[in-house]
């Protein structure tokens, strides 16, 4: 639970700018995510929309960690739906440094 906690908490994190702490859980969900194997729908929207947030501040690098998180909990729930729109946002970061 300790990786979805972290999740949920990024786009606020993000739309705050407060990077550093969105690094470190960022960091914390996405190791717990992978330990546990753990994949619900819920927290790939949440980490999508924390990309989003990302990209529209500015911060190409933070939003493909998010992304990533994103896509690996889509491709894990094989909800091709969104894999095809993560990967759309992941190619539009192209512009962002």
């Amino acid at each position: 639970m300790v990786g979805a906690c972290s999740i949920v908490m990024l786009p606020s994190l993000a739309a705050q700018e407060r990077w550093r702490t969105f690094d470190v859980e960022s960091g914390r969900g996405r190791e717990s995510l992978e330990e546990t194997g753990f994949k619900e729908l819920d927290i790939a929207r949440m980490a999508q929309l924390a990309g989003d947030v990302a990209a529209g501040r500015g911060d190409a690098s933070r939003a493909r960690d998010a992304y990533a998180i994103a896509l690996a909990q889509f491709e894990g729930l094989q909800r091709n739906d969104g894999v095809e729109e993560v990967t759309r946002a992941l190619e539009g970061l192209a512009g962002l440094a």
